[in-house]
């Protein structure tokens, strides 16, 4: 006759009040009891497998950094010296390239701060220029590593405060566009370069 392996409710019972878990609450039946076995089994489960994917994934890891050190123990010095120097070349261009980023928008940055303000528009057009004339050792940023707008803003107010003969305003003249109109008998300056040629030749 063969041997009965069917497990009963009350085993089941038996196994989870012996598995370390807290007892099951008073008044739940065998089938409550049953469920919360079940439950616990296959949280119990669920642990294990993590824990082994978690071990696999470390091996990998320590098997890819094995097979890289394997890779470069099997270069040659040439080989060696052409990796490093390819690693450097591309550390080189994002560092240029991040710097051309920079420098575009340095240059935006103050261009928007003097206008209308420096007489010189080409004086502050070059960043590396601007930078010492506004005092800076290298392009401003701020704590998030943005442009600083604001110290590119206070630095063109001092430079002009410094230097008045650089704003705009000591270059007006009484009668011109920008303080009303002009006395009797003033001629119009021409509107184009060929009326300028015009007027200058029917002298």
């Amino acid at each position: 006759m063969a041997e009965d392996t069917t497990t009963t409710d009350t085993e089941v019972v038996d196994d989870v009040e012996g598995a370390g878990d807290p007892p099951p609450p008073d008044g739940l039946g065998d089938a409550g009891k049953k469920a919360l076995a079940e439950e616990r089994q296959a949280r119990k489960d669920a642990e294990r497998q993590l824990k082994e994917l978690s071990a696999k994934a470390s091996r990998a890891d320590e098997l890819e950094t094995e097979l890289a050190k394997l890779r470069e123990d099997a270069m040659s010095d040439q080989e060696k010296a052409l990796e490093q120097a390819r690693k450097e070349a591309l550390e080189q261009g994002r560092n240029e390239a991040l710097q051309t980023v920079n420098e575009r928008l340095f240059k935006a940055e103050v261009k928007a701060a003097s206008a209308g303000k420096v007489v010189d528009t080409d004086l502050l057009d070059d960043p590396l220029v601007a930078q010492r004339i506004l005092g800076f050792d290298g392009i401003p940023t701020d704590d998030s590593g943005d442009i600083d707008a604001t110290a590119i803003v206070g630095a063109v107010e001092k430079l002009l405060e410094s230097k008045p003969h650089l704003a705009v305003s000591a270059t007006r003249t009484p009668g011109s566009a920008d303080q009303g109109a002009r006395p009797p008998g003033t001629p119009t300056p021409p509107a184009s370069l060929e009326d300028a040629f015009a007027v200058h030749y029917s002298k």
